[in-house]
């Protein structure tokens, strides 16, 4: 396990993960599900040409940070770490932050300091290995607050994990000339792509703590929520536009083929 794990992720802007002591942490689920209904939904990514394009935003962030998202990954998806979120894409410097899995059940979080590339000594991340999630609905939640605190969660569920990089400088983002993107990331020469469906999107530029984690990735936000600067819940019927429901109006551009079905995960 250790070796596929380092052949995987050598060389990318994902740190080489190194495999956790203990037990693979098994994520809770919730036993109550809600039925699908007209207007909720979710978003169909292919793993070809399919990602979101938020455009040139968040070139003012800084930590701290909180990203949600469920997921649903295809088993077929391609070997490799799977993006979920960017939000600098596009230079080959570390700027910005990314969100990921992988189909070797990852969860990882990691900013750039905007300084180089493809060396650790320009980046700073946090990774962990969870149960397996391929062909079925679950959570993921990253936080960071700092360059040696940040918490990975599977349903709401902290999994731990393990530091990579060596940067200790404030996370870098502002890059005018990148955007940031759900579902796609170039790094190191390399496109990666999110397979499957992707649901309730949300961003918060501060720690949220365990218990508010617990009960957030269950809820449908207010525009108004404290932090938020950022929620996608692609409940659009159709169009190409994905709106954002927090106060920045970030609203994104479906790019590719990408499908627009019926949700099954327990937000209320």
């Amino acid at each position: 396990m250790k070796s596929k794990l380092s052949a995987l992720l050598r060389g990318t802007y994902i740190p080489v993960l190194i495999l956790l002591y203990g037990v693979l942490i098994t994520g809770c689920k919730s036993s109550t599900w809600v039925a699908s209904y007209e207007g909720n939904r979710a978003i169909l990514f292919d793993g070809v040409d399919d990602y979101i394009d938020l455009g040139n935003v968040y070139d003012d962030l800084a930590l701290p940070v909180t990203i949600s998202a469920w997921i649903w990954l295809d088993p077929g998806a391609a070997d490799g770490f799977i993006p979920i979120f960017d939000s600098q894409d596009g230079l080959p410097e570390y700027n910005g932050f990314n969100f990921l899995t992988s189909n070797v059940s990852v969860i990882g979080i990691q900013y750039g300091d905007g300084l180089g590339e493809n060396h650790k000594a320009y980046r700073r991340g946090k990774s962990g290995l969870i149960s397996p999630i391929k062909g079925r609905w679950v959570n993921l939640t990253a936080v960071m607050s700092g360059a040696s605190d940040m918490k990975l969660y599977l349903d709401g569920v902290d999994v731990g994990g393990t530091y990579s990089g060596q940067s200790n400088a404030p996370m870098h983002s502002n890059s005018p000339t990148e955007t940031a993107k759900v579902g796609f990331v170039y790094q190191n020469g390399t496109a990666f792509r999110f397979k499957g469906k992707m649901d309730e999107l949300k961003i918060w530029n501060r720690s949220l703590a365990s218990d508010e984690i617990k009960r957030k990735i269950y809820q449908r936000l207010n525009f108004d929520e404290a932090g938020l600067i950022g929620y996608w819940n692609f409940d659009e019927v159709e169009g190409t536009t994905l709106l954002d429901h927090s106060q920045n109006h970030f609203n994104g551009v479906a790019k590719g083929n990408l499908q627009r079905v019926l949700s099954e995960i327990p937000v209320k």
